[in-house]
């Protein structure tokens, strides 16, 4: 299976049917992903979100899956900012995520499952390969 990636915006899959997921309060999914990319891909936090939407005519919709990486640390030595303003803590993770739109044949993995208040999904995605569709910014 390819799945198409991007650190910023991506277009979503949409499927044809009414939307496979039980209704929940969360939509945070346990995730394991295994493959291989041709270019960079940082490693993720184990729950993510799964970003769902419909629409009723045709009855469409679709899933993304956002994971979550850390990618940077806030310097030490970061002047504080004006009072009032809240800021990062000095030393502190920096948190981006990954947008992947999840075609048909990923949507069977996604599973229930009883995380309790962590998760209410679980996907295993094995032996996929991950391209980068991450567009460079505007200039």
């Amino acid at each position: 299976m390819i799945l198409h990636f991007t650190f910023n915006d991506i277009e979503p899959i949409w499927n044809s049917g009414k939307l496979p997921l039980a209704k929940t309060e969360s939509r945070k999914v346990k995730v394991r992903l295994t493959g291989w990319s041709s270019s960079h891909f940082p490693p993720i936090l184990e729950v993510g979100d799964l970003l769902c939407g419909a629409r009723p005519s045709p009855p469409e919709y679709f899933i993304t899956l956002l994971l979550t990486y850390p990618c940077s640390t806030l310097a030490l030595n970061a002047p504080p900012l004006k009072e009032g303003i809240w800021s990062d803590v000095p030393g502190s993770t920096i948190y981006a995520q990954i947008r992947i739109p999840l075609p048909a044949e990923a949507i069977p993995l996604i599973r229930e499952a009883d995380g309790g208040e962590e998760y209410s999904y679980e996907l295993i995605l094995e032996n996929v390969e991950l391209e980068n569709k991450t567009k460079p910014p505007k200039t």
